[in-house]
């Protein structure tokens, strides 16, 4: 008895191994991608070096196409499609173009979408799909170039129909900017040459081509910068100066004629300087100073001084809400002047 109670046991064991075993055993599937749509379809435009999208309708790959220009025979697409997913004809195989022309997206589970291409002929109306330096703007000849990025600028076929411009905000005042590229799919313009009609302060930056206006941005131009060659030191005249003493400087934009001063001029909001004592570097704020036309000045203060110690690095902030007339401006202004002989404090 006791020997048949042992082996049911063993048996009940092993049954319950076998069937926690094959319960554990999983088999792993891999589950195919079910996507099949185009993301994306380009070809080579009407005009010399760039390329149309299409616009994706539902299972309609439309195509904007320039009333006055033929309708290509056949044409090189660039597709993008669905993860996992093939696309036939394929992307850069050049195909004929006829009014059955179609695109088969085969996803990783062997589902299909099929497109149909059509062209559509019309004037298309210009898109613009971003427009990179035309927030922040500049009266000076480094500042960058307004960049227009989009599709159709030249679906008129005329280059010379293309105009960018500034709008003043506080007056409407309108200047042309100086076209510097004009593609079917890209525009770039700059600041034309600074005038006294012309100002800072918010404008807005418009695209006009031929009777169509868009809006681009809504910009801000800043004045020419200053640079620490603009301040003349004119007093001390000495290389040694003491306690109460006035150190005085003169705005001078040379051959700019004063056209970046008057944006300058008794608009400074702190002025700070190092005391440098035994090759040791401390900041100093002036508490007074006194702007009177071009020149702005100050004395020094009260400093507890040994021999060899000077003054550096004097530098002038103005608040750019200032300088721009508007109280949106972000980033003060700091122009720093280094004197070409060191100021010595007696």
């Amino acid at each position: 008895m006791r020997q048949y109670i042992k082996q049911f046991v063993l048996t009940v064991l092993t049954l319950s191994v076998v069937y926690i075993s094959s319960c554990t055993k999983t088999e792993y599937e891999q589950i195919k991608l079910p996507y099949n749509e185009i993301t994306k379809f380009a070809i080579k435009s009407f005009t010399e070096g760039d390329s149309i999208q299409a616009v994706i309708s539902g299972d309609e790959l439309l195509i904007y196409w320039d009333k006055a220009v033929a309708i290509p025979e056949s044409i090189t697409p660039t597709i993008a499609v669905s993860k996992g997913a093939s696309v036939s004809p394929a992307s850069g195989q050049p195909v004929t173009v006829t009014e059955s022309l179609s695109f088969t997206v085969t996803a990783e589970d062997a589902t299909i979408k099929t497109y149909k291409l059509r062209f559509i002929l019309q004037t298309p109306n210009p898109i613009i799909l971003a427009a990179n330096n035309a927030t922040w703007l500049q009266w000076f000849s480094g500042s960058p170039q307004v960049v227009i990025n989009g599709q159709y600028f030249l679906a008129g076929g005329d280059p010379n129909a293309v105009r960018v411009f500034a709008r003043r905000a506080s007056d409407g005042f309108e200047f042309d900017l100086t076209t510097t590229t004009i593609k079917s799919t890209v525009i770039g313009a700059k600041l034309p040459d600074y005038t006294t009609a012309m100002d800072t302060g918010r404008h807005d930056i418009k695209l006009n081509i031929g009777t169509k206006t868009i809006n681009v941005a809504q910009g801000y131009i800043r004045p020419h910068p200053l640079f620490n060659t603009h301040f003349k030191q004119e007093a001390p005249i000495a290389k040694t100066i003491k306690v109460g003493d006035e150190i005085r400087f003169l705005m001078d934009d040379g051959e700019l004629a004063g056209r970046a001063i008057k944006y300058y001029a008794g608009k400074c909001s702190k002025i700070t300087f190092y005391h440098v004592n035994n090759g040791e570097y401390k900041l100093i704020t002036v508490s007074e100073f006194k702007q009177e036309g071009n020149t702005i000045s100050f004395k020094l203060p009260a400093l507890t001084s040994s021999a060899g110690d000077y003054v550096d690095y004097i530098t002038f902030t103005y608040p750019s809400y200032n300088i721009l007339n508007d109280k949106t401006g972000k980033q003060d202004i700091a122009i720093t002047y280094t004197a070409a002989n060191r100021i010595y404090i007696n």
